[in-house]
């Protein structure tokens, strides 16, 4: 029940039939922070479901096989990985799920560091903005995320394969992580604001 009203009530602000335009955009990050909020695969596909409901429906997007397995992995990260929860320091805020800290922050130009060469073991960093505008960091290692050696030889491969720089194909990566999670873009730039304001104007 729960899910229809929030479903209805999402339609009616991506429709612009609810409110002034800065309370469409204040209720749509409300309304979606909100459904990405816990830690559960329960709440995840909620908020995927709502986001894919509100929009018509699921659209056809074409993963890189290469890299599925690792978005799915990454969605599932939660307080049982020895990451999470990841407190902001600078507001206090908390995010308790890795799918929640990506859809509460907003990417920087270089999302992952590989430092396994520096530190002669796997270890990896990503940067995110909280919406207060702080950097948060999270740290991969093989203890709490034991795919990340494999994951950065597939990015390599595909670098290599394409020819494309490895930032690009990071940046590709994250793009369709971002997708999986159903994730509006946000920039880090503008860290405050979930989405373009323009899709909100009259």
């Amino acid at each position: 029940m729960l899910h229809q009203f929030a479903t209805a009530l999402f339609r009616q602000i991506r429709t612009k039939a609810l409110g002034t335009p800065y309370l469409r955009m204040y209720l749509y990050w409300d309304l979606t922070s909100f459904l990405w909020a816990g830690s559960s695969a329960m709440n995840v596909e909620a908020a995927m479901e709502l986001q894919k409901s509100a929009n018509g429906g699921e659209r056809k997007f074409s993963y890189n096989p290469r890299f599925l397995k690792f978005i799915e992995q990454f969605a599932a990260i939660g307080e049982d990985r020895k990451i999470f929860p990841k407190t902001c320091r600078n507001c206090g805020r908390t995010y308790r799920s890795y799918p929640e800290y990506m859809r509460a922050t907003s990417p920087l130009k270089q999302p992952m560091e590989d430092y396994e060469n520096i530190l002669n073991a796997p270890y990896t960093v990503q940067y995110r903005n909280c919406s207060c505008g702080s950097t948060l960091a999270l740290a991969f290692t093989m203890e709490n995320f034991p795919m990340i050696s494999e994951f950065w030889a597939a990015l390599h491969e595909e670098a290599l394969e394409t020819g494309k720089p490895l930032s690009e194909v990071l940046t590709i990566f994250r793009e369709q992580c971002d997708h999986y999670m159903g994730i509006v873009e946000t920039t880090a730039e503008d860290p405050c604001l979930p989405v373009d304001e323009s899709e909100f104007m009259d």
